[in-house]
């Protein structure tokens, strides 16, 4: 009888362990998916793409490591410090877009929280190495103080679980809103064409600008590419990036309001036609 009461008892903290040991993945997989969203960056037309690069590899790292990275970078007590980017936006580059997302928890919240995450490691830590250490799973009484050391562990494991949970809901949110954001046609504009809201345009970002740029590199002749000959160009690949878009009436209007271009005729198969190259700046 005592071996089938001790036999019953083990499955139990099994059972427990077991339980124990999904929530702690449960936390883990959640954490990194907090952690692979927090900071992304690609090409305007990738922002809803499974192809956006992510800012944090997580794929190898513990769960020490993950709240490490996870406190400090998503999980910030104050203002989160400007953070310098190495990338160099280059003429002719396609509009990208860096997010970031953090989590505000104020000073002391930051320092109570780091400490609370620093306990639930040292809890997955103390179950997955030193638990039949601390616990003689041999005995009735070794097996109930074990059930009652799992289920307390259990407890805790999923009240972590379920803030996680509240802070990825309110990263998701913050995410909804920015590709709400990037599907409206005013954004599009801004950044895709280089349109403000009053209607002025920021020329070096502008999208006729950047097919100007790319019609160039196809049919220059000589540095020098015919404008007829690339208006034709873009009609053909970019049929929405008219002069008219940009408050202009022609394409040579365009070349000259932008600032970003040469403009004269040269001789061309014997006519003196007018055309365009990309402005030096150094000269």
């Amino acid at each position: 009888m005592v071996e089938g009461d001790l036999a019953a008892q083990q499955q139990e903290v099994s059972r427990l362990m077991g339980r124990c040991v999904l929530r702690l993945q449960q936390y883990e997989r959640q954490l990194k998916s907090i952690l692979a969203h927090s900071d992304m960056r690609g090409a305007m037309q990738g922002l809803e793409a499974a192809g956006v690069d992510r800012g944090v590899d997580t794929s190898q790292q513990t769960l020490g490591m993950l709240v490490r990275t996870f406190v400090g970078s998503v999980l910030v007590g104050g203002e989160p410090a400007t953070l310098e980017d190495d990338d160099e936006d280059r003429a002719g580059d396609p509009p990208s877009f860096r997010l970031r997302v953090r989590l505000g928890v104020g000073e002391k919240g930051l320092a109570t929280t780091e400490a609370e995450l620093r306990d639930l490691v040292r809890v997955r830590n103390d179950l997955i190495h030193h638990f039949m250490e601390r616990h003689d799973l041999w005995t009735l009484e070794g097996c109930r103080a074990a059930q009652q050391d799992l289920t307390a562990s259990c407890d805790r494991i999923g009240d972590h679980l379920a803030r996680l949970r509240e802070w990825a809901a309110d990263i998701e949110s913050v995410m909804d809103a920015a590709r709400q954001r990037a599907r409206s046609e005013a954004f599009h504009d801004a950044v895709v064409n280089g349109i403000n809201p009053d209607g002025s345009v920021f020329w070096p970002s502008a999208g006729i600008v950047a097919a100007l740029r790319e019609a160039s590199k196809t049919l220059a002749v000589n540095g020098w590419t015919e404008v007829a000959m690339a208006a034709r160009w873009i009609a053909e690949r970019y049929p929405h990036q008219t002069p008219e878009k940009y408050g202009c009436t022609t394409l040579a209007q365009v070349l000259h309001e932008s600032g970003e271009f040469d403009l004269c005729r040269v001789e061309m198969d014997g006519m003196r036609r007018r055309s365009y190259r990309l402005r030096d700046r150094s000269s």
